[in-house]
């Protein structure tokens, strides 16, 4: 995702309630999925799972029918990035990660929550060790979101810090 994009999903969990300190650790899940650059454009292969959360199946049809109603595309980055906000508000498929995020007290917890809470990735039939291996392995991008989303050298509290970091405040 563009760095504006990220710059409004950040704020969007943190006016929902999540501590800002804790959003590197979604970055993190959700880089586990589309990279560290979270494109918007990226479709699976395999099983054709799409974008930065790479939704599939039913995630994916709502998804398809979220962008549709608003004119845009499901590939368009601000489309998911407002989806992804979307789903933690209203979504039936990621009930309970919102209230989840909320108590979350480190980047490494909301790592966790988000990963097998929001994105649940296909580990149904594998070990709890193993899910614990490939949460700890989307952690390893943690420290490079802590700086990516930092402005002034901190990391923002919401919406109006970004304004400001992108010209509209200040």
């Amino acid at each position: 995702l563009a760095q504006t994009q990220m710059r409004r999903l950040q704020p969007g969990l943190v006016d929902r309630g999540v501590s800002a300190n804790v959003t590197p650790g979604v970055f993190a899940s959700l880089s586990g999925e589309s990279s560290k650059r979270l494109d918007p454009n990226l479709v699976n292969k395999d099983g054709g799972a799409t974008g930065i959360a790479q939704w599939l199946g039913p995630r994916k049809k709502e998804l398809g029918k979220f962008a549709e109603s608003r004119g845009t595309h499901m590939f368009d980055g601000d489309t998911q990035v407002d989806y992804v906000l979307h789903e933690l508000d209203v979504g039936k498929h990621t009930a309970g990660s919102l209230e989840s995020l909320r108590k979350a007290k480190t980047p490494e917890q909301a790592n966790n929550i988000w990963t097998r809470q929001f994105e649940r990735p296909f580990l149904n039939d594998v070990s709890e060790k193993a899910r614990a291996a490939h949460v700890a392995q989307r952690g390893q991008a943690i420290p490079h979101f802590s700086e990516v989303l930092k402005v002034d050298g901190k990391m923002p509290e919401g919406a109006a810090d970004w304004q400001n970091a992108v010209g509209g405040g200040k």
